[in-house]
């Protein structure tokens, strides 16, 4: 075995040693999260309560929002090996430590290897990447569908000889990340793709008969499973998934979620530590570069980074997540800059700008007070600031000296030791001010199995997967009503604001506990 090559797999193997310390170790130490987690969490279980692999269902009902890959995979996980927050939280992780692997492939291309390996380390220790890929969410499998997708149409644009195997495999990371969250998987990287052989005037790359027949190809795969759902489902399924949250999720507002047009410059903040070298990289853009394959690279990139930050912030409907795809071709380009070192001067000024973000949070945290009821819980604020402002300070004293090596050491190490203290420390003690989960515990102490749950003026998907039930949310008196009469004995999570009026209302209702900011009431017919 070469010397690359040993490097190659000390690298792969590095990649997963760590992928597993940021990603996985801890995520059964704390209950999930309201609302995506706990939502895509119970539309997975439906499929084992109905057994209905190919039409979702939430609370009962179906749902079209999202297509079914993930919540396969996550049923099929958790049905085999038990329904608990690790498993729910495993496919994510896994694909978290896929796309450092696809980013590393992709930076291989045209970098060294080290490069490479400090890219995905970049990526891997950004703040959004390390917390999206703990959650029991998709953007990590769509992220990383995505990045397979650009590594293969770069195999090809290298190597045209070989087009037809590698646009192959395109067309499968492409099927795949549509199955997981839609029309997106596909236009994202075509779109770039298309703008990029346009630039470069190689448009007709694409006019190619092994690029059509693996166009077919996609198409067959991904036609199916939505011919299935508007044959079975209908309009009902149009609207919802290809109208409502496809083309209206662009022109409208979809579940309030709206911003303004500045909404991302502020979630760029997201990519911390990293997003401080952003003038290093735009710097480097202006300048001059010999090498034609790094430079395709380099202009490739910023037509992803500049499209996905322009599509986005056109959109009506604005999530921090959706930019999250910008951030792993902003990794390799951060890794190149801090390498060679070029912009010694820019990278100096941006590696203070970020410690003293560091120092300022941590100065701000030991003066802010908590509001009720967190503020006996000042310690683990401060704690949380503590541990990146001090990796960060020993990290711009190794880079400043241009000990990189050492530097991404720290970085990757004092990352780990955060999510260490997230999933083992702060993370559980947030599960004492999840009102959802003592309410929970509150019905389980009660002798009753015939019974019906409901919030009011409330909504907590929390409920309906931990208590794998219909929850209802009634928003008036009379909805509340209705309830009642269904015969059962009635368990009402309700502001505590609410008690005394529900109580006035309804003679049978009775405070069974309070929570923190929620109380816990049975009324009975």
């Amino acid at each position: 075995m070469s010397l690359a090559q040993k490097l190659f797999r000390n690298h792969f193997f590095l990649l997963i040693v760590i992928g597993i310390f940021l990603f996985v170790i801890g995520n059964n130490n704390f209950t999930l999260f309201d609302n995506s987690e706990t939502n895509y969490s119970a539309v997975a279980k439906e499929i084992v309560n109905t057994g209905d692999y190919l039409t979702m269902h939430y609370n009962t009902e179906n749902w079209y929002i999202h297509p079914p890959l993930y919540f396969w995979i996550s049923s099929t996980l958790c049905e085999t090996f038990g329904w608990n927050e690790f498993n729910l939280r495993l496919p994510e992780a896994v694909f978290g430590i896929l796309g450092l692997i696809a980013i590393y492939l992709i930076a291989n291309l045209f970098y060294s290897r080290q490069t490479s390996f400090y890219s995905a380390l970049i990526l891997g220790t950004s703040l959004t990447y390390f917390v999206i890929s703990r959650l029991a969410v998709f953007d990590t499998l769509l992220n990383t569908f995505i990045l397979f997708s650009v590594f293969f149409f770069f195999k090809a644009y290298l190597k045209p000889v070989k087009k037809g195997k590698y646009f192959f495999f395109f067309a499968i990371s492409c099927f795949l990340a549509v199955l997981t969250k839609g029309p997106i998987g596909l236009v994202h990287p075509c779109a770039v793709i298309v703008i990029f052989l346009l630039i470069k005037k190689e448009i007709k790359f694409l006019f190619d008969r092994k690029v059509l027949i693996n166009f077919a190809l996609f198409l067959l795969l991904t036609s199916p499973w939505y011919i299935h759902q508007l044959i079975t489902n209908g309009m009902p399924f149009f609207d919802k998934a290809l109208r409502d949250y496809t083309w209206y999720r662009f022109f409208g507002v979809v579940e309030s979620q709206s911003g303004p047009w500045w909404y991302y410059f502020p979630m760029l903040l997201t990519f911390i530590p990293w997003i401080f070298y952003l003038p290093v990289i735009v710097k480097d853009a202006f300048s001059k570069n010999t090498d034609d394959k790094t430079k395709d690279f380099k202009l490739f990139s910023w037509i992803f980074i500049i499209f996905t930050f322009v599509f986005f912030s056109l959109a009506g409907t604005k999530l921090p997540s959706y930019i999250f795809g910008m951030f792993p071709f902003m990794a390799i380009l951060i890794a190149d800059q801090l390498e060679s070192f070029k912009n010694k001067k820019t990278i100096i000024v941006s590696t203070i700008i970020s410690l003293l973000f560091f120092i300022g949070l941590f100065i701000y945290s030991l003066t802010y007070k908590l509001p009720a009821p967190y503020e006996k819980e000042a310690y683990f604020i401060i704690t949380f600031f503590l541990i990146p402002a001090v990796t960060v300070l020993i990290f711009s004293y190794l880079l400043i000296k241009q000990k990189l090596s050492k530097a991404i050491t720290i970085i990757t190490t004092g990352t780990i030791i955060f999510c260490m203290y997230l999933v083992f420390f702060f993370f559980p003690k947030l599960d004492n001010y999840k009102d959802s989960k003592f309410f929970i515990e509150t019905i389980q102490k009660q002798a009753t199995t015939e019974y019906t749950v409901a919030t009011y003026n409330h909504y907590t998907p929390y409920l309906i997967y931990y208590l794998n039930k219909k929850i209802y949310t009634p928003d008036t008196p009379e909805e509340l009503s209705e309830l009642i009469n269904i015969g059962k004995p009635l368990f009402l999570m309700t502001r505590k604001s609410d008690v005394a009026n529900i109580i006035k209302t309804f003679s049978n209702a009775t405070v069974l506990d309070n929570y923190n900011e929620f109380s816990g009431l049975l009324i009975t017919k």
